[in-house]
């Protein structure tokens, strides 16, 4: 219990990551397998975070819960978490929605749902890890984090045959943020 209170960010960070490496040793062919391992994984990412409601204090001031280690000392990297209140209300809204995507997919993905479900948790790994890092470089690869879902969102979306330019617009602006943000040089 110790551990959980004096590491909860990283608790609450890598939870959907660690559910989207257990998925995969789930069998391709498993469909159901791989639709309980998300909702498991999704309900359990929202379960860990509720504490952090419990445990903030409005008052403290400068950051909460902040976790410090060094991850590249050779470039003045730091693995350096924290929150503030409104990244506590989006930490809470990024796991509580993340948690509904996943349970509202179980009926419209019947193809490629090991990837889906994979993707899916890889991208509230992404959003929470933007929320909380307090280091530019840990912030800059939680930013290119979720790119591979925007990669892949085309293959699900042929539930019907009516265009969909929206998602299309969102597609391609979202490809050129990452391939903008990719190719420019670290200022």
């Amino acid at each position: 219990m110790d551990f959980f209170a004096h590491h909860i960010l990283s608790v609450v960070l890598f939870t959907p990551l660690a559910g989207a490496l257990l998925m995969l040793f789930i069998p391709r062919e498993n469909e159901l397998a791989h639709k309980i391992a998300g909702n498991i994984f999704g309900a359990l990412g929202f379960l860990v975070s509720l504490p952090l409601i419990r445990w903030f204090k409005p008052g403290w001031g400068g950051f909460a819960f902040e976790e410090t280690a060094d991850w590249i000392p050779s470039i003045g990297a730091k693995y350096h978490l924290g929150i503030d209140g409104i990244s506590l209300l989006l930490i809470m809204l990024t796991t509580f929605l993340g948690m509904i995507a996943i349970l509202s997919s179980w009926t419209a993905i019947h193809q490629r749902t090991k990837e889906y479900y994979i993707l899916l948790l890889l991208l509230q790994t992404g959003m929470i890890g933007v929320f909380v890092s307090l280091d530019f470089f840990l912030f800059y690869a939680y930013t290119h984090l979720p790119a591979p879902w925007s990669c892949c969102w085309r293959s699900w979306r042929s539930i019907s045959t009516r265009p969909r330019k929206p998602e299309v617009l969102a597609l391609s602006t979202s490809q050129r943020c990452w391939l903008q943000r990719s190719t420019s040089p670290i200022l």
